[in-house]
């Protein structure tokens, strides 16, 4: 396992003494951390700095949490409100089409699943959230990274991956977007390679401009 970095862990020691806590100053921070009031200094100093804590304004000696706490914790609810809406709409496409149904998001060179909606057939594709597919080898990853930087009007755009990775699958993905019109995530359906796709692309097109919609996303 690798080692924990003690600079990085005093400083998140300091921020987890804050819920509760509106305001806190740096000698209460140091008898609440044993850590000497140097260090303390040091810290408060580097994480004022970059955002995550703020001097109270009506005591310059004590400290509030900052925007950057608050923004961070936005991207979280976001998140949240995605891997929820997700669930959902996966859901309604698997009852429609009996496929395995999954939404992913991308993590560097990889889809990572967030919702997912198994298929009912006997002989028939599992997915499992956290799981992670190679973006290239993957329609889901391939939908990801082909509707960014494009124009909100492409949103409906499907992609389709034959067998490419060797799996004995077929799948077929849309990109999904949110209010601003960023891509954040990806819907598709995967079937079994003895099956065919096609059938469903109408609807992991629909399927991904309802979650899109429920993100916020209004098509210009």
């Amino acid at each position: 396992m690798t080692r924990a970095v003690p600079a990085v862990a005093r400083a998140l020691d300091i921020l987890e003494l804050f819920p509760g806590r509106p305001a806190l100053t740096a000698a209460e921070i140091a008898a609440a951390t044993a850590l000497p009031r140097s260090t303390v200094h040091e810290l408060v100093a580097t994480l004022a700095e970059r955002g995550y804590v703020t001097a109270d304004t009506g005591s310059p000696t004590r400290f509030r949490l900052g925007p950057k706490v608050m923004l961070l914790g936005s991207h979280f609810a976001d998140r949240l409100d995605l891997a929820r809406e997700a669930q959902s709409v996966a859901e309604a496409v698997a009852a429609e089409c009996g496929e395995t149904v999954q939404v992913a998001i991308l993590d560097g060179e990889f889809a990572v699943c967030v919702a997912k909606a198994d298929a009912t057939h006997a002989v028939r594709v599992v997915a499992a959230v956290g799981s992670r597919l190679p973006v290239r080898a993957s329609a889901l990853g391939q939908a990801l990274i082909a509707g960014l930087g494009t124009d909100a009007a492409t949103s409906d755009e499907v992609v389709f991956e034959h067998d490419e990775a060797g799996n004995d699958v077929r799948s077929v993905a849309a990109p999904v977007r949110d209010h601003s019109g960023r891509v954040v995530a990806a819907l598709g359906v995967t079937v079994p390679a003895t099956r065919q796709v096609e059938l469903w692309a109408p609807q992991v097109r629909k399927g991904a401009a309802e979650l899109s919609q429920r993100l916020g996303h209004r098509r210009g």
